[in-house]
């Protein structure tokens, strides 16, 4: 029923929401990953960089210099 009703499966929205924190706490901490992993509902940092560099085509370390980069201008 949710994927007929939402075009995706509750494991996709449950990883959406936990890369959504991700990249909140990359935004907001200057935590390092495996601390954000915890966090945000990752079993490992090295688990989070694979999903991460999937869906955003980067790592999260360059997602976190892009946005310092931003700030300062």
């Amino acid at each position: 029923i949710f994927k007929k009703e939402l075009g995706r499966t509750i494991y996709a929205e449950i990883q959406n929401q936990r890369l959504s924190k991700a990249c909140s706490l990359l935004n907001e901490s200057d935590h390092k990953l495996e601390s954000i992993a915890t966090e945000s509902g990752f079993c490992n940092a090295s688990y989070l960089l694979n999903i991460f560099k999937r869906h955003y085509g980067m790592t999260p370390n360059k997602w976190r210099k892009t946005l310092n980069a931003k700030r300062k201008t």
